[in-house]
């Protein structure tokens, strides 16, 4: 069974790369259109994106440390399946694309909160 203190790392090693992506994505396509005032956007999400990114060093760094992995088993249109792996377990987790979508989605929002423009 996962240690309680490590699910949380191997959630934000899956869905901190996607809201990193999916960020750095939105603040090229903010700062190519036509908007007035791009600057007060784009300065919101890059803190989200340094943000998530300092987050996601923390927990590759816990990870390591104990000795931890997540590996990407599988994954097709519907579903990813990942393997959590450490010295006393090993267990694969099955996430709907949804469901990967929604929770990518929520973490994005609590991201951006933190930031005043």
């Amino acid at each position: 069974m996962i240690p309680q203190d490590a699910l949380k790392h191997f959630e934000n090693a899956i869905y901190l790369p996607m809201l990193i992506k999916i960020l750095e994505k939105d603040l090229f396509a903010i700062e190519e259109t036509q908007l007035k005032f791009t600057r007060p956007y784009a300065k919101m999400i890059d803190q989200a994106i340094n943000n998530a990114k300092s987050e996601l060093k923390k927990t590759n760094i816990y990870l390591m440390r104990n000795n931890m992995k997540l590996i990407k088993y599988s994954s097709d249109k519907d579903f990813t399946e990942f393997i959590f792996s450490g010295i006393r377990f090993e267990e694969r987790k099955r996430f709907s694309s949804g469901e990967l979508r929604d929770r990518t989605e929520e973490i994005m929002s609590e991201h951006l909160a933190k930031f005043e423009i």
